[in-house]
């Protein structure tokens, strides 16, 4: 079975870009999930039966990966690799957070949560994954520009 083609043109155009351009899209990445998770869902945290104090905390971690992302575009290590792992690593950790959060709240969390904590994990795991996948391939590449 061959793979289809939108995923070949997803890998391509990923692998293209320069570890500069894939922390710059994390950082945004991760300012738009704590701004969701920190100012929106929690004014409707009644909708979703979880602790705005959870929420805070979820949204502190996504603000923390924000900051991380964006030291690395600023400080541009010659040798990214590793903190680009731990990037990967720390976005697969959020991940289990968040499912460990709704397993925590698992009979009073409603159906919206769930829809979207796990939405939000599936996308930040493929994330997370590709950023792996891009040190695997890209171990030579120099840090580079936006461009």
């Amino acid at each position: 079975m061959t793979k289809p083609r939108w995923i070949a043109t997803y890998f391509n155009f990923i692998l293209n870009l320069s570890p500069r351009q894939i922390f710059f899209a994390d950082a945004l990445g991760a300012l738009l999930t704590a701004s969701i998770v920190g100012i929106l869902l929690v004014r409707l945290y009644i909708y979703l039966n979880i602790d705005k104090s959870t929420l805070y905390v979820l949204a502190l971690i996504a603000l923390l990966l924000f900051f991380y992302s964006s030291s690395m575009v600023l400080y541009r290590p010659v040798k990214w690799q590793g903190f680009m792992r731990i990037l990967s690593l720390a976005n697969g950790t959020y991940c289990l957070l968040t499912l460990g959060m709704l397993f925590y709240y698992k009979h009073e969390v409603t159906l919206v949560a769930i829809i979207y904590f796990v939405g939000e994990a599936i996308l930040v795991t493929a994330i997370a994954l590709t950023e792996w996948l891009y040190v695997n391939k890209n171990k030579e590449r120099v840090f580079g520009a936006f461009y």
